[in-house]
């Protein structure tokens, strides 16, 4: 069966640098907040959905270069951030479809101030979300994301995966190890990181997209309670 994953990496990579070409090719570039609406919440949506295209793109394309050089834990870490990255467009997708499902706004300008602005650094500044929470709510609807992110996470950690199993080899005959890339392991690493990458970027895609086709609503949504309130 590894084996027969392992066959998959070509055209994982493949997938994975035509979507990585759309998305460069299509970054955006400017938004104007004046032209999108009058209330503040649809401009801090989509700054924050397009920050998170820039991130993605630039993480997925140092991922597979990684994988392409056979540099595992580099590319682990890499796509570990663009699992991250797009749970945080999943979780932002699920409070605007959650505003829209209610027509009411709701709370949701506090997640977008902790999306957009959280940090752990400054007291004075919202608290940012725990990447977990993105996750976890990936992975209600698509069952297996969290457990793929923590087998990622052991790479990335320095853990046996990310350490003596990825560099090194026990010459069981002449009593010794060998140091350096475990390349059985590696390959192992190459095939399920590649797999993920393509797969996340996929949904990435999916969630990014479908969020331009909820927009319009949502502005509508922003207007409207915009308007209730200097009534």
């Amino acid at each position: 069966m590894e084996n027969d994953d392992a066959q998959n990496i070509p055209k994982w990579i493949a997938e994975i640098d035509s979507r990585l070409a759309s998305f460069a090719q299509n970054l955006p570039r400017e938004i104007d907040p004046v032209a999108l609406s009058r209330s503040k919440l649809p401009f801090k949506a989509l700054v924050y959905r397009e920050t998170l295209i820039w991130r993605v793109t630039e993480l997925a394309q140092a991922a597979v270069e990684n994988y392409k050089q056979g540099r595992v834990a580099a590319a682990t870490l890499l796509t570990r951030g663009v699992m991250e990255s797009t749970a945080a467009l999943w979780y932002l997708r699920k409070k605007i479809k959650d505003a829209l499902a209610a027509k009411a706004l709701g709370d949701i300008d506090d997640h977008l101030m902790r999306l957009s602005l959280g940090t752990r650094n400054w007291e004075e500044t919202p608290e940012a979300i725990n990447v977990l929470k993105f996750v976890d709510s990936v992975d209600k609807e698509l069952d297996g994301f969290r457990a793929q992110y923590n087998s990622l996470s052991e790479v990335a950690h320095p853990n046996y995966s990310g350490t003596t199993g990825l560099f090194s080899k026990t010459d069981y005959d002449n009593a010794f190890v060998n140091v350096g890339v475990n390349a059985k392991y590696a390959k192992g690493l190459i095939t399920a990181g590649t797999g993920s990458l393509s797969a996340t970027l996929l949904i990435f895609e999916h969630c990014y997209n479908e969020l331009a086709n909820e927009f319009p609503a949502f502005v509508e949504l922003c207007e409207a309670a915009r308007a209730d309130t200097q009534a």
